[in-house]
């Protein structure tokens, strides 16, 4: 099975804060020998999670973990995430946890 991973932030208007997570996942990858990683974001920044998502379903990716990056449990954890996890994981051929 082929998986990949989708290290997933809420964005920023500031480019640079949005490329220190994109250099976050690929070190990610680096470090851990994984051969699909790669950043995502809720607002203010791209890849959305589903543009992600879908990507790699179009690379052949048949898993995804989804590793959220933010610093405090909120909103967006609790309750965005799992909706936006749920609805992919019904459009796609990739399952999505």
């Amino acid at each position: 099975m082929r998986v990949g991973i989708i290290v997933f932030a809420h964005g920023s208007r500031v480019e640079p804060a949005n490329e220190a997570v994109r250099r976050v996942a690929a070190e990610f990858a680096r470090a851990g020998g994984h051969q699909h990683v790669t950043a995502a974001f809720l607002e203010l920044g791209t890849p959305s999670l589903e543009e992600a998502a879908a990507q790699m379903s179009a690379d052949g990716i048949e898993h995804v973990i989804v590793i959220p990056y933010f610093l405090t449990l909120g909103l967006h954890l609790e309750r965005d995430l799992p909706r936006l996890i749920d609805d992919i994981s019904k459009k796609k051929t990739t399952t999505c946890r």
